[in-house]
């Protein structure tokens, strides 16, 4: 099983044992030793995109961005060149912030297509119009529209869509009609106002000032995360991420404005 993560961005393989249970993570490292990594809230996808009979690294970040990783085609199973962006039309694919790619036959052409959910809740199709071992990748079409709300408020108006944001996807053929289908992953939050003390508020907007200083440190640390980082650097990055979780507890703790969180997963049939 692989796995992106949110922070830094570092791709996890979960190998099965023998008894179908899972071995612990195995951070996957490029040839230089350093671990594969394109940025922030990482979500990957494993194809043979370059045709060569070995596993890619299709991937996903928090910009919106998607690279591919190609196998270097020795081998070795775990054996990865560098990241370079995809390409659509000649120009980058770039979604909205938080791109989650998914590596699929989608018009059952033959060729592997991309499909790409985003965090304002829409999900577009890249159609490979290449050759064998050539793909190429066309201008997006929209198959699911955007419009969920990342935070709707209770007693507020309805979004757009009923479905949320942060879409991850998987294609399958769900009602056994022989056509594929999409498995649709968000996340929403529904705000919701309370009642606290000048004391409490007080409290909250001096927790809000120190988080934006902290999170400007994160924030350098993960930009810098995508060229490697020192050992003195990441034993920072984790006290920061530490410190972080905390602020953000706390404050949780005394906002007027709660939140409760939902995921949900949703399937569209095709037509």
């Amino acid at each position: 099983m692989l796995s992106g993560s949110y922070h830094p961005g570092s791709l996890f393989l979960f190998r099965r044992n023998d008894d179908d249970t899972f071995a612990a993570g195995e951070e996957l490292k490029g040839l230089d030793g350093q671990p594969l990594n394109v940025g922030a809230a990482a979500h990957v996808s494993a194809a043979d995109w370059t045709g060569d009979g070995r596993l890619d690294l299709v991937i996903g970040n928090i910009q919106g961005e998607v690279f591919l990783i190609p196998h270097t085609g020795s081998d070795e199973p775990l054996s990865f060149g560098e990241a370079r962006p995809m390409e659509a039309a000649g120009s980058p694919v770039r979604v909205g912030p938080d791109a989650g790619p998914h590596v699929v036959d989608w018009n059952g052409d033959g060729k592997l297509d991309l499909l790409v959910g985003d965090g304002g809740g829409a999900v577009h199709f890249y159609r490979n119009v290449g050759e064998e071992g050539a793909p190429k990748l066309a201008r997006p079409e929209t198959l699911l529209p955007g419009g969920g709300a990342m935070v709707s408020e209770s007693n507020g108006p309805a979004p757009k869509v009923p479905w949320g944001t942060r879409l991850k996807l998987h294609a399958a053929d769900w009602n056994d009609d022989g056509k594929l289908d999409l498995l649709v992953g968000d996340f929403a939050m529904t705000a919701k106002q309370r009642d606290v003390t000048p004391e409490q508020k007080k409290r909250h907007e001096a927790l809000s000032r120190e988080y934006q200083e902290v999170i400007q440190r994160y924030s350098q640390l993960a930009a810098k995360a995508e060229t490697g980082l020192s050992e003195e650097e990441r034993k920072e990055q984790a006290s920061v991420m530490e410190r972080l979780t905390a602020l953000s507890r706390e404050m949780q703790s005394l906002n007027p404005v709660t939140y409760e969180y939902a995921g949900n997963v949703w399937v569209f049939l095709r037509e």
